[in-house]
C-alpha cells in the first residue's frame, strides 16, 4: 500500500529508502541514521528547518522540525508572534477575524515517547519525506495552510536501548511468538527515559528534560493540534480519539466537537482502505499529565493514535 496513493514527489529531496540501511518499516529507525537523514532533508528543502530544543540524559539532541510552504517558512518568527497574538484572552474580535483570516494553522506531531513503541519514530520520518518533497495538490495545500512542527523522536534514549535489545536477540530463523524475547526484550525494556521515567505522565509534573524542551516549543508556538503517536499490543488493530468518559470536566466543549469531527473522517478513511479499527473504547482524557490530554485544557485538539506493535519482525496472530 503507498504511502500517499497518486503521489508525486521533488527528487532532489533525498528519500528515506535511498539514504537507510534498511528499508522503511522493515527494521527500526536507528538514532545514528535518524539524524543526518533529517539533516539533509532539511539542507536540501526550503520547506523545512531544523531546530534543536534540547538533549537527553545520554547526550541525545532532541529536534524540531518545522515544515511548512517556502514563504510560511521564511516568515516564520512573524507567524510565531502573530499566532502568539492570537492566543491572547485580551484580542479584539476584529483583530480576531482578521488573524483567522490569514494565519497559518498550527500542528505539533510528537512521535515514540515509549522508547518501546518503534513504529511511530519511522512514520514520523515518512511524514517528514511527504511533506518535504510531495508536490500534489494536497500536500502543497497542507503547506500553505498549516505550520507542522515534527519532533520525531521524543525518547531516543529509551528507544535506542530497546532496539538494541531487539536486534541482540533476533535470529536468522525468526520467532513469530508474540511472547518472545526477540519482540520484547528484557528488563529495563525501553518505555522510559534514561532514568526509566514515563515521559508520557510527566506533562504536568515536568521532571524530565525531554518533557521540559517540549513544553516551551508548545507554550511558544500554541498550536491548534496535537498528536500523540503511540503504539500497543501485537495483537491489537489501531486507536484514535476519542476516549469514553470519564472525560475530565474542565476541558474546553470546542476540543470535544473536534474529537469527533476527526474520528468521522479518520474513520471514513480506514473504512476505504478496509482497515480494522476502533475508538472511544478507552480511558485516557481524566488525567492531565498526558501528551494527547495536556494540550486540550487550553483549548488545543489532542488527538491520540495507536497502532499495533510490531517490534522488528512478524508475529503469528
Amino acid at each position: 500500500v503507498p504511502f500517499y496513493p497518486g503521489g508525486t514527489y521533488d527528487r532532489s529531496i533525498p528519500a528515506p529508502n535511498e539514504y537507510l540501511q534498511h528499508p522503511l518499516g522493515l527494521w527500526p529507525l536507528r538514532y545514528h541514521e535518524l539524524i543526518p537523514y533529517l539533516e539533509d532533508v532539511s539542507s536540501a528543502s526550503d520547506r523545512v528547518v531544523m531546530e534543536e530544543f534540547g538533549k537527553t540524559y545520554e547526550g541525545r539532541p532532541l529536534f524540531n522540525l518545522f515544515i511548512s510552504s517556502p514563504d510560511n517558512i521564511r516568515k516564520l518568527d512573524s507567524l510565531r508572534e502573530a499566532v502568539a497574538r492570537l492566543a491572547n484572552l485580551e484580542i479584539s474580535q476584529a483583530e480576531l477575524d482578521a488573524y483567522v483570516a490569514d494565519l497559518p494553522a498550527v500542528a505539533w506531531l510528537g512521535y515514540s515517547i515509549h522508547g518501546d513503541e518503534i513504529s511511530g519514530v519511522d512514520a514520523g520520518i515518512r511524514l517528514v519525506y511527504q511533506l518535504a518533497a510531495g508536490t500534489d495538490e494536497a500536500t502543497t495545500k497542507i503547506l500553505d495552510n498549516v505550520i507542522v512542527i515534527v519532533v520525531p523522536s521524543e525518547n531516543p534514549d529509551g528507544r535506542e536501548r530497546y532496539v538494541s535489545m531487539l536486534q541482540t536477540y533476533n535470529s536468522h530463523v525468526p520467532n513469530y511468538n508474540r511472547r518472545a524475547m526477540q519482540h520484547r526484550g528484557v528488563w529495563p525494556w525501553g518505555r522510559g527515559n534514561h532514568y526509566l521515567f514515563d515521559l508520557n505522565r510527566d506533562w504536568i509534573l515536568l521532571t524530565q528534560t525531554e518533557t521540559i524542551g517540549k513544553v516551551k516549543t508548545i507554550q511558544k508556538w500554541n498550536p491548534q493540534l496535537v498528536v500523540d503517536a503511540h503504539e500497543m499490543g501485537s495483537n491489537a488493530t489501531f486507536l484514535f480519539s476519542p476516549p469514553r468518559q470519564p472525560i475530565n470536566y474542565n476541558i474546553p466543549d470546542n476540543v470535544l466537537k473536534w474529537y469527533d469531527t476527526f474520528a468521522a473522517d479518520q474513520a471514513e478513511a480506514f473504512d476505504r482502505n478496509g482497515w480494522p479499527y476502533y475508538t472511544g473504547e478507552w480511558n485516557d482524557q481524566w488525567y492531565p499529565g498526558y501528551g494527547s490530554a495536556w494540550p486540550t485544557y487550553f483549548g488545543v485538539v489532542g488527538i491520540l493514535y495507536e497502532m499495533a506493535g510490531t517490534d522488528g519482525t512478524f508475529v503469528r496472530q
